[in-house]
């Protein structure tokens, strides 16, 4: 199952030419690594955290995606594209300091510890930052997009059962996926960088900044941080070019 994810994974990612990918399954990795409320997690650091595993495979090739993805789940496929989304919504790391592996390790242990409950949510109330933070605009972006493309290649998988299940701002998902049909089947090919440097359709940014500008209406006190936050996610389509 992990060969043939990862071959589905480089058919509609362009983005993977000439970097590794590295899918592990969740037996494979220690534990500690996914907490046990996940199907799958992936993290910007997640291959050097993983890179003592990879090496000891034979498998390290330098930076590339990580994604570990419980290979028994029933939804696997959607769980894959989820993650992989996690990763397409953001530049790809390159660099590699000498001493960040240990470094970096201890830091995700200890993220992965305070995730794996509802403290999360309390952590998140604290420091007044929203719960869609992790499942933002880009990340609904780039699972519609990986999605059709994984839909066109005929794998039998949901926009449901692929999108984050504590997914939390008020427009149903579907919408933004509506919003996007245009786009992802005018650029099914392209690659992940090159979509995300464009201004998305227009419904697409008016159904998000109306959904982060309902969520700091409804809070009661809210923290600068949540302030600065939701001017970030506004501001940021600003920087990019109309498609």
């Amino acid at each position: 199952m992990k060969e043939q994810l990862e071959r589905m994974l480089r058919t509609i990612v362009p983005d993977l030419e000439g970097r590794p990918l590295y899918l592990l399954p969740a037996n494979e990795v220690p534990a500690g690594i996914l907490p046990e409320s996940c199907a799958g997690i992936h993290g910007p650091s997640l291959d050097l955290v993983c890179k003592p595993l990879l090496e000891a495979q034979d498998r390290w090739e330098g930076r590339g995606p990580c994604l570990v993805v419980d290979t028994e789940a029933e939804n696997v496929t959607a769980i894959a594209l989820h993650e992989m989304a996690h990763a397409l919504s953001r530049d790809f790391p390159d660099d590699e300091p000498s001493d960040y592996v240990a470094a970096e390790a201890a830091r995700y242990q200890a993220f992965q510890v305070a995730a794996d409950s509802d403290r999360d949510q309390e952590a998140i109330a604290r420091f007044g930052a929203p719960a869609w933070l992790q499942h933002d605009a880009d990340f609904i972006r780039a699972t519609a997009h990986i999605v059709g493309r994984a839909r066109n290649r005929g794998e039998t998988v949901s926009f449901g059962d692929t999108m984050a299940s504590d997914y939390e701002v008020r427009t149903p998902w579907w919408q933004y996926f509506s919003a996007l049909d245009a786009e992802i089947e005018c650029y099914a090919g392209a690659s992940f960088s090159s979509i995300r440097a464009m201004r998305p359709p227009a419904e697409f940014v008016e159904l998000w900044c109306g959904d982060v500008q309902a969520w700091l209406m409804q809070q009661a006190e809210p923290t600068r941080a949540a302030r600065f936050i939701v001017e970030a996610e506004i501001l940021k389509f600003a920087r990019t070019e109309a498609a």
